[in-house]
């Protein structure tokens, strides 16, 4: 299924922003919430998103994380772009860890 044009130009402004200034960064852009769903509503609904490198960023790529997302916000206020960044394996060890939770029957958060 396409993205809808307001959603494809600031994934599309962020991945490239942030591949100009760390190449090879970011891995994947993973859309969530209501896009993930199918339940985006054009003028209401925001954007999430997960972004996932292979390693652990360094200072400078975290700054140009930082600033990919603020090239987002300026050229596009809306709808908003907001989400966090995340290592590859740290995504493996939640999902096995959620994976054994369901295993044993037990709740998969602490609450």
């Amino acid at each position: 299924m396409p993205l809808p044009p307001e959603v494809h130009r600031p994934t599309s402004a962020f991945l490239s922003a942030i591949d100009a200034s760390a190449p090879g960064l970011v891995e994947g852009l993973y859309l969530c919430g209501s896009l993930g769903f199918g339940e985006f509503v054009p003028g209401r609904s925001d954007i999430d998103f997960v972004s996932v490198s292979a390693e652990r960023p360094d200072r400078a790529a975290l700054t140009a994380l930082a600033a990919a997302q603020e090239t987002v916000r300026r050229e596009y206020a809306r709808p908003f772009f907001h989400g966090f960044h995340a290592v590859r394996a740290d995504l493996a060890g939640l999902r096995r860890l959620l994976h054994r939770g369901r295993q044993a029957g037990r709740p998969v958060h602490d609450r």
